[in-house]
């Protein structure tokens, strides 16, 4: 089909028809959105102070445990190989100190993970006023970098930041952008998480003053599009290649 055709019989949504600029609303999931950046926000300072917090301790613990501690002679009750992101090695053992048993388990290096073997002994540093604080010899804590805390404020403020950039676009094209037939010319299902489906396709639209635009996109909302189906599009008038697939998830016109 001719883009310049798609003009021929199609109608935009009523509520795209009203003067500009329209009045424009959150839908539910633009209020999560904006919630969950406000949340960044206000939780970015309190987060990067209480994380330091954190880094500062479990290197303070480590460092007396290096210097205080006192090592015992444990036994490798058990070994477990986990797959998440990647294998994950862990030791459980057995230690006594001054007669009183204790049990415990952490995450090791995959070469020391293959030396153990269940029943070989096992080199255990414990504090002597806390005996169940404790690591395998060789093995201390992971601790969190001290660049972490350091970058925890701008990395949630600046993620805070693009969601709302997000929001603010999808308004400018839901109240002043120009509304277009859009011609599905590709499109391609895949799956999308455990159950889902989403299609990936591409689709040109025809330009009030003649001429076409082109663009891509992804959705798992229905109904799919499908090659040769037609879809709605806002679009700047004055730069066609910022344009977004009407509706928005974001935002709605409001009726009232």
């Amino acid at each position: 089909m001719s883009p310049s055709k798609l003009w021929e019989g199609w109608q935009a949504p009523e509520e795209l028809n009203r003067a500009l600029p329209r009045p424009v609303r959150l839908t539910g999931t633009g209020i999560w959105i904006c919630l969950i950046s406000a949340f960044l926000v206000g939780g970015g300072g309190y987060g990067g102070v209480s994380v330091a917090g954190d880094c500062l301790r479990q290197r303070a613990e480590v460092q007396r445990m290096l210097v205080e501690g006192r090592e015992a002679e444990g036994v490798v009750t058990r070994l477990v190989e986990t797959h998440g992101r990647g294998p994950h090695f862990h030791v459980h053992y057995q230690y006594s100190v001054h007669g009183q048993v204790f049990d415990d388990s952490t995450h090791v290096r995959e070469e020391h993970w293959r030396d153990l073997r269940v029943g070989s002994p096992i080199a255990v540093r414990y504090l002597p006023s806390d005996p169940g604080r404790n690591f395998p010899s060789g093995e201390p804590p992971h601790i969190l970098p001290l660049w972490f805390p350091v970058l925890w404020v701008p990395l949630s403020s600046g993620v805070a930041t693009l969601l709302l950039l997000g929001v603010l676009r999808a308004r400018r094209y839901l109240a002043y952008g120009r509304p277009a037939p859009a011609l599905v010319t590709r499109a391609v299902k895949r799956p999308a998480g455990r159950s889902g489906t989403e299609v990936a396709f591409d689709y040109e639209f025809p330009l009030m003053q003649g001429g076409a635009c082109h663009g891509s996109d992804t959705t798992s909302s229905e109904p799919l599009p499908s090659e040769g189906s037609v879809m709605c599009v806002l679009y700047e008038p004055d730069n066609p290649r910022r344009h977004v697939i009407y509706p928005i998830k974001l935002l709605k016109v409001a009726t009232s």
